[in-house]
């Protein structure tokens, strides 16, 4: 499986159209190669495991991808709340 590099968080700042257009390109690139990557996985581990099996655990792996994402968004929150420790 290929290494996916994640492209560093940008300032917002104002973009020109061309720099506009590169990022959506990039995003849509990154968003190809994520899918393919998934594809695969899943292609592969059908292969051990029942089609149906295999959808479960994507499915089971997407739930708890987005339950870790809220837990990070709660505590970015509760540590916005708090305000710095100094």
């Amino acid at each position: 499986m290929n290494c996916i590099v994640f492209p560093k968080k940008r300032k917002k700042k104002v973009l020109s159209e061309s720099a506009a257009r590169a990022l959506i390109d990039e995003r849509f690139d990154l968003q190809k190669a994520l899918l393919e990557q998934e594809k695969e996985f899943l292609y592969k581990v059908s292969e051990t495991l029942s089609p149906q099996q295999a959808l479960r655990l994507n499915e089971t792996n997407r739930d708890f991808a987005r339950h870790i994402y809220r837990m990070q968004g709660r505590e970015r929150e509760k540590g916005r709340e708090e305000g710095p420790e100094n």
